[in-house]
């Protein structure tokens, strides 16, 4: 009876051992995921970003967007291209000074927005210190990048 008190007492022991063991790991690994996130954040607060650059900034916020049954075949394919997942990875919207498309890009972007689809969003302006040049783009579509997937989970 000793023997099987023992080997009872030995085994309690040791699943209990194992349940400490998972919950330090546990511990470890939420304190390495603050850690992570804390030393992210430090990066992201000191990147050089273009205040003013996402479609949705106070600066912006009376740009136009196209009015209603305009463009509906260009902003059409643009969601189809968007949606598409073997398409080009990148769509390029060009065209001479003028012929809209800050306005068809700002519809889209509003649009992906509403329906939680779009990362990040850049308008370039010429004349402006930090939209007129490619300086501050990246920096700035990795904070947003990051801003809108931390909001996402």
């Amino acid at each position: 009876m000793n023997i099987a008190a023992d080997w009872f007492k030995v085994n309690t022991d040791l699943r209990s051992i194992k349940s400490t063991t998972a919950q330090v790991q546990e511990e470890l690994q939420s304190l390495h995921e603050m850690v992570h996130n804390a030393q992210q954040m430090a990066v992201l607060e000191r990147l050089d970003i273009a205040k003013g650059a996402s479609f949705d900034s106070n600066s912006d916020e009376h740009e136009p967007t196209c009015l209603a049954n305009t463009r509906v075949e260009l902003l059409e394919e643009i969601q189809n291209w968007a949606a598409d997942s073997s398409a080009e990875p990148i769509l390029w919207l060009n065209g001479m000074a003028g012929t809209g498309k800050s306005t068809i890009s700002r519809t889209i972007a509003e649009s992906f927005a509403a329906q939680g689809r779009l990362g990040a969003s850049f308008f370039f302006k010429r004349g402006e210190t930090d939209r007129g040049t490619i300086a501050k783009f990246f920096p700035t579509l990795a904070a947003d990048l990051h801003k809108e997937y931390t909001r996402a989970i």
